[in-house]
């Protein structure tokens, strides 16, 4: 077994926490990303509702307009 010198065991142990620091820099910049999705995916649901219900109170006016009060 190959003799392991304390300067190597130490660059060594420096290695893995630079890469354990990096690696939760990019889980927290994914978190962060899944985050902003969830909301423009809840903001999209929410404009797709407003605009169908503006849709169905123009359709219905129209036809109110156009069979009732045009009768009149």
């Amino acid at each position: 077994m190959p003799d392991i010198k304390n300067e190597d065991l130490l660059s060594l142990h420096y290695q893995i926490e630079k890469a354990e620091v990096e690696q939760q820099k990019l889980e927290d910049l994914l978190n962060d990303r899944s985050l902003e999705l969830k909301k423009n995916r809840a903001s999209k649901i929410m404009f797709k509702i407003l605009c169908s219900v503006l849709l169905i109170t123009t359709i219905t006016l129209i036809i109110y307009v156009v069979f009732w009060v045009g009768n009149s």
